[in-house]
This record gives C-alpha cells, structure tokens and sequence, in this order.
C-alpha cells in the first residue's frame, strides 16, 4: 500500500508542476462552478435576447458536459503515462516491488475513482437536471469506464505528450454522441451507436424517464453499453501491453 501512496504523492508534485496536467482537476471544477451559477443568467439574457429558452435543452447540456470529465482525467493520466515512458520510469518501476502491473492499476485506477467523484459531484450539483441514483448509476459506471480507455488512447496511440494532444483533440468527436441521441430523428440516431458515449447519453436520458421503459429494455441497452465501453477497453489495454513488451 506504501507503494502506491508514495506513487500518488509524486503525481501530486507532477501535477502542480504541469499546468496542463492540473487541468485533468481544475477543468471539470471550473466547468460545475460556471454551470451551477453561470448559466442561470445567461440562460435569462439569451431569453430575453433572443426568446430562447436554453434550459428546455438541460438534459442535451447535461449530457454533453457530463462526457467532458472523464475526457479531461483520462487525459491527465495518459499524459502522465507518456511522460514516464519518455523518461523510461515504466522499466523502473517494472522492477520495483510495484511491479509493471502495479503501477498500472494504480495509473488508471486513481484517475477513474477521481472522475467518478467528479462526475456525481457534476449530476448532483450542477442543477441542470434533478439528480436520482436509481437512473444514473448506470451512467455514472460507464463514465467511469470512459477514463481509463481515454487513457489508453493517448498513451496506446501517441509516441509523445505532443501527438498526445493532437489526439485528445481528435478524441473530442466522441463527444457526438449526445448529438445523435438527442437531435438525429428516429431511426437515423443510430448511426452514432458505434460511438460509447452515445450508449452513455442514451442511458441518461433513459434514466431520466424510466417509468416510461420496461425495466427489461432498460436492462438490455445498460448491458449493450456495458459491452462495447469493456471492449474498448480491453483493446485498448492490448495495445498498450503489446507496445510496452
């Protein structure tokens, strides 16, 4: 247990030390503040501006904005990775009493029990939409998923921090999801189901109106989405071991 403490401690120094890794925190923070007490007046100004009333679209925001945290953290793990395989710490460690697996449950473990924090704090707080954990646990469970295979992506698919940052940009079209769920009619929505966070937005929304699906429906989309964000994630981290052997 020391071992993974004193790991953490110097992720801690890392991250003070790196504005761009102290984002993987304070974005997720800043974007609840800005959401909680920001979009009330803006939502009265673009009212009274342009007779828009953006809080019919609160569950579409909710569920955009809810992807952003998993994003953000993964991001700063994968950025951390990346680093240390620059600096050749992932042969350090492989030899320390860590161990190579060790140190990888603890890079991609810390930043998925962060980011689950974050994002009950997000649902829970950010007053867009009434918070129920009965219709969200699912939702919270598959945005857990979702940083650690962010993750991966980066460390799987970049040979630096700098193609990192490329590809995280690339990886902001995962954010399409809630798109496809909430404004692509019928039938046609579904071409965004190759996309996990479509399964995630679609699995808020349900959950935001469950006494109008069975519970068998419910369960059949919480286990399709279950199945393709573990897929992900185990091709994910093939590749990844498949670089570092």
């Amino acid at each position: 247990m020391n071992r993974y403490i004193a790991l953490a401690l110097n992720d801690l120094r890392g991250i003070s030390r790196d504005p761009m890794l102290a984002v993987g925190i304070l974005g997720p923070l800043a974007l609840l503040t800005f959401i909680r007490y920001g979009f009330p007046i803006i939502d009265i100004f673009v009212e009274e501006s342009f007779s828009l009333n953006l809080s019919h679209y609160s569950r579409f925001m909710t569920s955009l904005f809810m992807l952003i945290t998993p994003m953000l953290v993964g991001m700063m793990a994968g950025f951390l990775m990346l680093d240390e395989r620059d600096e050749q710490m992932v042969s350090y460690y492989a030899v320390t009493p860590l161990t190579r697996r060790g140190y990888l449950i603890q890079r991609l473990g810390l930043p998925t029990v962060l980011s689950i924090g974050l994002n009950v704090m997000f649902l829970s707080l950010s007053g867009l939409e009434p918070f129920n954990w009965l219709g969200q646990l699912a939702v919270i469970m598959m945005l857990a998923l979702e940083t650690p295979m962010f993750a991966l992506f980066l460390v799987s698919f970049a040979s630096n921090k700098v193609e990192g940052l490329a590809l995280s940009k690339v990886g902001g079209i995962f954010l399409a999801g809630p798109i496809f769920v909430y404004f692509i009619p019928g039938a046609w929505s579904w071409t965004g189901s190759i996309l996990p966070m479509f399964w995630t937005a679609r699995l808020y929304e349900m959950g935001m109106q469950l006494s109008d699906y069975s519970r068998l429906l419910y369960a059949v989309n919480v286990i399709i989405a279950l199945g393709i964000h573990v897929l992900l994630f185990l091709l994910m981290l093939r590749r990844y071991e498949q670089q570092s052997d």
